[in-house]
């Protein structure tokens, strides 16, 4: 009995170690990815967002194609994507199909977005935690409110040497995604695909990242929320206007 106890007491504590090492590691690439992450002033990038989504009685398939621009100011980072998107749902027989334009800009305290669909366009303003996760610092922190992460070993993708970084959720009952998968590349600190999975442990959405373009001139009048005159901005950050909102939701 002595020995057991004793065998399980020291695999408890290879285990215990194991798993601190794990985290240390994890944050020195995280450090890793922050830094070279901070070397870019600006850059542009195209954006291809592939959906599918199976339900019970239903399926939703789309894909959507658009532009990034990002530009760095000290400690600011101006965020624009531009996305054009096509889905198709499939529900008990029947086809809907969908076409969706929107164009989106962050700068840091705010997020703006211009939406066009169905002939009607509409704009809002919320809270700068509604942005794109595009950037490497603003997604690590993000998930790792609600998301345990875990390093996995690197691939190469598109040629390039990437960390691997999975996030599953501290409690599956507070957030509707249960696994994300992060594949950063390791010299210039940037997103090149993140994949989303549902319940069944399918993916459900793959974000891919190509065309980069690193110190490029961009005019600060593109990071310029600027909406089609007659079209009202929706201010989100009101409470009144949240509330309203999420009884219509």
């Amino acid at each position: 009995m002595w020995k057991r106890a004793c065998w399980v007491f020291v695999t408890g504590a290879i285990f215990g170690f194991a798993g601190a090492a794990a985290a240390d590691e994890l944050e020195s690439v995280e450090k890793k990815i922050v830094a070279a992450w901070e070397k870019h002033t600006s850059l542009t990038a195209k954006l291809t967002v592939v959906t599918k989504i199976a339900g019970k009685i239903s399926v939703v398939e789309g894909k959507s194609e658009g532009t990034l621009e990002v530009a760095r100011t000290g400690a600011q980072t101006l965020i624009r994507q531009e996305i054009a998107m096509k889905r198709v749902w499939k529900v008990t027989g029947k086809t809907h199909k969908r076409e969706r334009k929107s164009t989106v800009i962050f700068d840091d305290r705010h997020t703006y977005e211009l939406a066009e669909s169905e002939g009607k366009k509409t704009a809002t303003k919320d809270v700068a935690d509604r942005q794109p996760p595009v950037t490497p610092p603003f997604m690590l922190a993000l998930l790792h409110k609600d998301y345990i992460l875990k390093l996995l070993p690197e691939e190469t993708l598109a040629g390039r040497k990437v960390y691997v970084i999975e996030a599953k959720p501290k409690d599956p009952k507070k957030v509707s995604i249960p696994q994300v998968v992060q594949y950063i590349d390791q010299e210039r600190g940037v997103v090149l695909k993140s994949v989303t999975y549902g319940k069944n442990g399918e993916p459900e959405q793959t974000t891919t990242f190509t065309d980069f373009k690193f110190g490029v001139k961009i005019d600060p009048e593109r990071f310029v929320f600027k909406p089609p005159d007659g079209v009202e901005v929706i201010d989100l950050t009101e409470p009144k206007v949240k509330q309203k909102n999420q009884k219509k939701s």
